[in-house]
């Protein structure tokens, strides 16, 4: 548990999340081949070892239990059982909200550590036990629920950031030519998953259950993208299908998804064994990629809402233009992010991310179906895909096909081997319309 293990983490992606992990008499001396972590961590002792790996536990917990799940800790004590039983209830309770877990029970049971000739008794580097009873002290957690907002508070407060970093180089005419120096700022607000834009007001609110929706689905995006572009250039799988089902068990993503689309119905507490977002995760990490991702298609939808303020759209209009306004939303977002956006790398990389935000798009038509004030997604995918002005070989459109196939068609049919980016992009483009008709 001390030393970074990648085959070990694998291996809990795999069979977690857990319905209980247990900590028993968790003493460590630093001899032998702890002697190198010990220096590495700075444990002057064998005391702060056991409180790195209880503290290495609790981290484990909160990534791996299912919701619900326990936590036991068990440590060495001495004494009388009885009297040591209302202190160790406080101390464990004291903990546990240290570490944001709720105490479900504490009690205290007597041990005899044995005696026979050879026998290896284990004394506690806490506490003497020369010439007193010896005592389990044992504590069960379960982990504290976590809200949305909790969860996306770090996320939320780059957010307003993101209309500006999608497309830098127009950052000072989005401020001054379109916002007009006025102060623009994104509101939160509770309730399932959504967004929109009070045009009145100039405001834009973002629910926190539509930025969890959101970050949940990227997360996901993001492992379909990587397991699919690694695979494609991977000589030993070329030519192989790759079974994204399988994945998409094998890496937990399906309980991201479907929490994702939970949330379009109620706000709802963070499952204990999903991750959580890590707004502060360096650029080059994995996290930091998943963000860059989660705010490159906030970037468009919050954008969405800005062309309906700047286009002065009205909330009280018929079905027909309101459904006009959407697509006049839309184009301005598209437009936006990718009209100065040249023909490389910015393009691709930006075009992925309309992709990643239209992907929501049918997320949320899966879960609530098709309304009367917004036009199908099938349809504001194909408007998108349009504006698009990408390759052959574009990377994006490769992304994007595996991502499609991922998310909303894993299983059947098989994607064609041969194909060019383009042409494994229309293929999954005919898919999606046939997996979400226009009604």
């Amino acid at each position: 548990l001390m030393i970074e293990d990648q085959a070990l983490e694998s291996w809990l992606d795999l069979v977690g999340p857990f319905d209980a992990i247990t900590l028993w008499f968790s003493g460590v001396h630093k001899g032998r081949q702890l002697t190198k972590i010990a220096q590495r961590m700075g444990a002057d002792g064998d005391a702060a070892l056991r409180k790195a790996l209880e503290q290495r536990t609790f981290d484990l917990a909160r990534q791996r239990l299912k919701s619900g799940g326990r936590l036991q800790i068990v440590i060495r004590a001495a004494g009388d059982a009885d009297e040591r039983r209302e202190e160790w209830r406080d101390a464990a309770r004291a903990w546990g909200e240290s570490e944001g877990f709720d105490l479900l029970d504490a009690s205290t049971h007597p041990y005899d550590e044995p005696s026979a000739p050879g026998a290896i008794a284990v004394k506690s580097v806490t506490e003497d036990l020369d010439g007193q009873q010896t005592l389990a002290l044992s504590a069960i957690f379960t982990p504290k629920p976590v809200s949305t907002e909790e969860a996306t508070d770090g996320l939320f407060r780059l957010a307003n950031r993101s209309l500006f970093n999608i497309a830098p180089e127009r950052a000072q005419e989005l401020a001054t030519e379109v916002l007009k120096g006025g102060n623009w700022t994104v509101q939160p607000c509770g309730g399932p998953a959504n967004f929109y834009a009070i045009v009145p007001d100039q405001s834009i609110h973002a629910s926190w259950a539509g930025l969890a929706s959101l970050w949940c689905l990227s997360h996901a995006i993001y492992c379909a993208i990587h397991l699919g572009s690694s695979a494609a250039r991977d000589p030993r799988t070329k030519g192989r299908q790759l079974d994204f089902g399988e994945a998409w068990v094998a890496l937990d993503l399906g309980d991201h998804v479907a929490f994702a689309e939970s949330l379009c119905r109620v706000d709802t507490h963070w499952p204990n064994h999903l991750r959580r977002p890590d707004a502060t995760a360096s650029a080059e990490s994995v996290e930091g990629r998943i963000n860059n991702l989660f705010f490159g298609a906030l970037s468009w939808i919050l954008l969405h809402e800005v062309g309906h303020v700047t286009k002065d759209h009205q909330h009280v209009a018929t079905a027909d233009q309101r459904i006009r306004q959407e697509y006049e939303a839309d184009g301005f977002a598209t437009d936006w992010i990718l009209e100065k956006a040249g023909s490389g790398l910015q393009r691709e990389f930006r075009a992925l991310m309309i992709m990643t935000a239209l992907a929501w798009l049918f997320l949320s038509e899966r879960v609530m179906g098709q309304g009367k004030t917004h036009p199908p997604a099938i349809y504001r995918f194909r408007e998108a895909r349009g504006r698009l002005n990408l390759g052959e070989r574009s990377a994006s459109l490769e992304n994007g096909a595996y991502l499609f196939k991922a998310m909303f068609d894993p299983a059947n049919p098989e994607m064609p081997t041969g194909m060019t980016p383009l042409q494994a992009f229309d293929w999954m483009a005919d898919r999606m319309e046939a997996l979400f008709p226009a009604q």
